[in-house]
């Protein structure tokens, strides 16, 4: 199967939901909120295989209620985060990364 890509997008307010990709690319992605729920603004969940997140701009204002920016729990083959911005305008961590076969992380240089 080809790989498929999400890039250049832009969400204001809300959130973004990840389940169930096959060799997924998310790319130059930035998610800005004064979020009022405690729900990650980026979340993987389920079987993903060889999911990629490269460039994630991640940001929860100040007077947002508590939680994390980025929730990544993967029972597929590898979850890659590559570079990345994570805010977080309240008191909590920004990334929970759960248990998973294989997680790969790399800061810009």
């Amino acid at each position: 199967m080809a790989a498929r890509q999400v890039s250049d997008l832009i969400v204001l307010a809300g959130r973004v939901l990840v389940m169930s990709t096959d060799e997924l690319l998310v790319k130059n992605m930035t998610v800005v909120a004064a979020a009022q729920f405690t729900e990650p603004l980026f979340t993987v969940l389920q079987l993903n295989i060889d999911l990629r997140l490269q460039d994630l701009y991640l940001e929860r204002v100040p007077g947002s209620n508590g939680g994390h920016v980025l929730d990544v729990e993967n029972a597929g083959s590898s979850t890659t985060i590559d570079g990345g911005v994570f805010i977080h305008g309240s008191r909590r961590t920004s990334a929970h990364l759960r248990p998973m076969r294989r997680a790969y992380g790399r800061s810009p240089a």
